[in-house]
């Protein structure tokens, strides 16, 4: 592992990151994860907006950022703290005159990677080979590896998670639900805050950050009638886009088979009892009495095709359904009918 360091000089008058609005910050480049990616989440936990609380100049070079910080360029800059030490004798002097603001979490060094295609043998030689260099050959080892490191084999990779959004947000898993969820009251800043690491990290909130504000799991249920209408190509087409589109959404689908009318259908008390988000029906159940009642109890329910459809039920088209499934959860607008 390794470390991101947030350095000034020590004589800028700065001694801790809130310190840093507005002011020039300089990074090393977009691709960089402690030259960019790890300060940038470092300053929002630090309560600072890095598009807007800081101007950043970018060097191309963890090096060239440290020297920019030495020479007054900047008023701070983030680099690997390798870098933070001096190459030679003669830089002593000028790498004394920097503080260290912050340091980051620790952060996994880069993998080892091979092609997709590598056969299974080769594969697992050489995983064998780097996992055991460290006993096998210390010499080799040294020129691949920080002394007292090795190999470990790499963990499935991680999504952003409620918790990491919560941890660099510096607020509870309630409030990032809220924000989530767009319910309950969040501070302004604190939402706009959270909202943008959620941007930031690609993060897809899945059922745990639903069901911890309201017990509302993000389930999508489409009724499908018995009879010759459920193996059409039209419906089929239908199905196979739900899936597609809402799994990459990290939302549960279901099918709901009922009969000519909803009369002892489950899917109703379902959705009643919230244990499903929003449920899709046909122009043909549109006006049944029970989705009526749960339309008017404020629960989802999206019709597809349906014309001058009864308040409070969502009209939608094959062709926007999955953007108005989303905006239910709050990823984009919908309109009800009123």
């Amino acid at each position: 592992t390794y470390r991101s360091a947030v350095v000034t000089r020590i004589d800028s008058g700065i001694r801790d990151m809130a310190a840093l609005r507005g002011v020039w910050l300089g990074l090393v480049d977009g691709q960089s994860t402690s030259g960019f990616l790890v300060p940038r989440a470092m300053l929002r936990e630090a309560g600072l907006d890095p598009d807007r609380d800081v101007s950043i100049h970018l060097y191309g070079s963890h090096r060239a950022v440290v020297e920019a910080v030495i020479a007054g360029e900047v008023a701070a800059g983030a680099a690997h703290e390798s870098r933070i030490r001096p190459a030679t004798l003669a830089q002593g002097p000028d790498f004394a005159r920097l503080r260290i603001l912050a340091e980051s979490r620790p952060i996994p060094a880069g993998p080892l990677v091979v092609r997709t295609t590598l056969d299974p043998d080769t594969r697992a030689r050489l995983s064998d080979a780097m996992l055991r260099i460290h006993e096998a050959d210390p010499a080799a080892a040294r020129i691949m590896l920080r002394h007292g490191h090795r190999f470990t084999l790499a963990a499935t990779r991680s999504n952003p998670t409620l918790k990491s959004i919560a941890a660099l947000a510096g607020v509870s898993y309630a409030t990032v639900s809220r924000v989530v969820n767009a319910s309950g009251y969040v501070a302004p800043a604190t939402a706009e805050r959270v909202r943008a690491i959620i941007d930031e990290l690609g993060y897809a909130p899945n059922g745990h950050a639903r069901v911890l504000l309201g017990r509302q799991l993000p389930m999508v249920g489409l009724v499908v009638s018995f009879g010759s209408a459920a193996a059409s190509q039209e419906l089929a087409s239908l199905i196979e886009l739900l899936r597609i589109e809402l799994a990459q959404a990290r939302i549960p689908f279901v099918l709901c088979p009922v009969g000519d009318d909803l009369a002892g259908s489950p899917f109703v008390d379902l959705v009643r009892d919230k244990r499903l988000g929003v449920l899709i029906v046909g122009r043909q159940h549109a006006t049944d009495p029970r989705i009526l009642a749960l339309a008017r109890t404020g629960h989802a329910v999206v019709a597809i095709g349906g014309h001058s459809l009864p308040p409070g039920i969502i009209a939608s088209s094959p062709d926007r359904l999955v953007q108005d499934l989303l905006g239910v959860f709050g990823s984009a607008p919908v309109v009800r009918a009123s």
